[in-house]
């Protein structure tokens, strides 16, 4: 299948990616929960060109690969996306992609843009780029993340770095902004950063998978 869509989805309890796209797929995923993974929330291989917008993902860990986002796309768009904790602690021998809110990768290099999202609470970087790649990065919320929000790049102009999103409670997968979240209407087009709650009250037609 070379376009797939993936809409109103919970992906829970895996031992294993949420999805995983393999060469040459085009995803498109829209209002999904991914929580509770052992491995990545989606990890995008080769794929020619893909997105994934207005989507939870959280409590992501061990795993060779670990990571909230893993593209290794030619192409891929990332827009008002949560992404919370992000863990490797308890892996015997954590991958050098684990630990990660997004995670490119060297091979084969390609092209992504995260936009109006929050990424929280990762074990390592909020970010990581590797060589050859080209991201555009900005209206993000990073914080919490132990090595740093972003590794061989910028929080972009109007991003913000290492500053609380003040997430309702997000260790119970709450993630609505409180009142005074710096997130509210930072978003490129003025809207709330993440998947607010506008788009997380969408997310009760769905179908789990588990």
């Amino acid at each position: 299948i070379s376009e797939v869509t993936f809409e109103h989805c919970i992906f829970r309890h895996l031992s294993g990616s949420g999805v995983y796209i393999t060469s040459g797929g085009v995803p498109t995923i829209k209002y999904c929960d991914f929580y509770d993974i052992n491995g990545c929330g989606v990890f995008s291989h080769a794929a020619s060109q893909g997105e994934i917008s207005y989507s939870t993902i959280s409590h992501i860990s061990c795993g060779i690969c670990c990571a909230g986002l893993s593209p290794w796309s030619q192409i891929i768009k990332i827009d008002h996306v949560t992404i919370y904790d992000i863990d490797v602690r308890m892996a015997e021998q954590p991958g050098t992609w684990s630990g990660y809110g997004i995670a490119t990768v060297t091979y084969p290099a390609g092209t992504v843009y995260i936009t109006n999202s929050i990424i929280q609470k990762s074990y390592r970087t909020g970010l990581k780029i590797d060589s050859g790649w080209q991201v555009y990065n900005d209206y993000n919320c990073w914080y919490d993340h132990l090595w740093g929000s972003v590794e061989n790049g910028e929080v972009g102009v109007h991003g913000l770095d290492d500053i609380d999103p003040l997430l309702a409670d997000p260790e119970n997968r709450d993630f609505r902004l409180l009142t005074d979240s710096p997130c509210i209407g930072a978003a490129s087009d003025g809207s709330n950063l993440g998947a607010n709650q506008e788009v997380i009250s969408k997310i009760t037609d769905k179908r789990e998978v588990s």
